[in-house]
């Protein structure tokens, strides 16, 4: 189910074939649904999807922009109480039984050269999405629909990221800032970097001390901004 308009029509088939009922449910007016069904609206706000995945028991990202496994089965809060739930958690709770709780999707970004546009594909594999408390989001301001956790590739940002780290990049953020970390799309692949301001242009720097192998580059109007880098999971102590 890839678009809104079929994952739309599962959900109504779930509320019984009523229009009316699936807009009760997600706290909308019924000419809402009609636009999900019919195709005309690509992607569903995460406030209704969130209370349709609480009703069915379903995953709300994936209702809302098809990412991520379908049904919410996720890991377990931890007991001492940090924001991000492990990947290894052994236990699988509903989610919707958990309101506190909100998940961020693994993603591989698909990007081409030169495009400010991107799109997304859940994780193969091992791909579970991380949790975090919602306090966390609201403290600091992030859409949960503009979030989206990737793995570091390479050693270009040792040791500040190491190879295999989880990050989380917030693509509602796309503010140029001096000395911050950002996934970019430099020439068509997904790269973290951290920019730097120099005579008067940016830099995309990585944080490993071997410059010659992991030099500056210039970040021309080709490369494209993702998002900035707000929080990492490393086994690298």
């Amino acid at each position: 189910m890839k678009t809104l308009s079929e994952r739309a029509n599962y959900l109504l088939q779930l509320a019984g074939n009523s229009t009316k009922e699936l807009a009760n449910i997600a706290g909308v007016k019924p000419a809402s649904v009609s636009q999900w069904v019919n195709g005309p609206t690509k992607s569903l706000a995460i406030e209704p999807a969130t209370k349709l995945a609480k009703k069915f028991g379903l995953n709300a990202m994936w209702i809302s922009k098809g990412v991520g496994p379908m049904k919410d089965l996720s890991p377990s809060s931890n007991s001492n109480g940090n924001s991000l739930l492990p990947e290894s958690a052994p236990q699988l709770i509903n989610l919707s039984e958990h309101p506190d709780l909100q998940e961020v999707p693994r993603v591989k970004f698909k990007l081409s050269a030169g495009v400010s546009g991107y799109a997304i594909d859940p994780e193969d594999g091992n791909g579970k999405p991380v949790f975090f408390r919602r306090d966390w989001f609201e403290l600091n301001g992030y859409r949960p629909d503009k979030l989206f956790a990737v793995r570091v590739s390479g050693a270009s940002m040792e040791p500040a990221l190491w190879d295999g780290d989880l990050v989380v990049i917030n693509t509602g953020d796309v503010e140029l800032a001096d000395g911050e970390a950002f996934a970019l799309n430099y020439e068509g692949e997904l790269c973290i970097k951290r920019l730097r301001r120099d005579a008067g242009e940016w830099w995309a720097a990585s944080d490993n001390a071997d410059q010659r192998r992991f030099a500056p580059k210039r970040c021309t109007e080709d490369v494209k901004v993702i998002g900035r880098v707000v929080y990492k999971q490393s086994e690298r102590i």
